[in-house]
């Protein structure tokens, strides 16, 4: 008979964690890119928020000075 998915998954796992113990310096760069992954993400995320807040006080800001020249302007009659 065949093995079934769990016995295979059950062989593989077994063997990627004896892998691991044989070097850990490969665990310890795989925990390193994770980190800095997620690291990378928040960064982003958190630079695309004050981007878009930037953005959203530009835009008032040149909305009140058409609001202002406006106002400069001479009447043409």
């Amino acid at each position: 008979m065949n093995p079934g998915a769990v016995e295979e998954g059950g062989k593989v796992a077994s063997t990627l964690i004896e892998g691991l113990k044989a070097q850990p310096i490969v665990l310890a760069l795989v925990v390193f890119n994770l980190a800095f992954l997620i690291l990378v993400h928040f960064n982003g995320r958190d630079l695309r928020q004050h981007q878009e807040f930037q953005f959203k006080l530009l835009v008032e800001n040149q909305a009140k000075l058409q609001e202002l020249l406006a106002h400069c302007t001479p009447d043409p009659k």
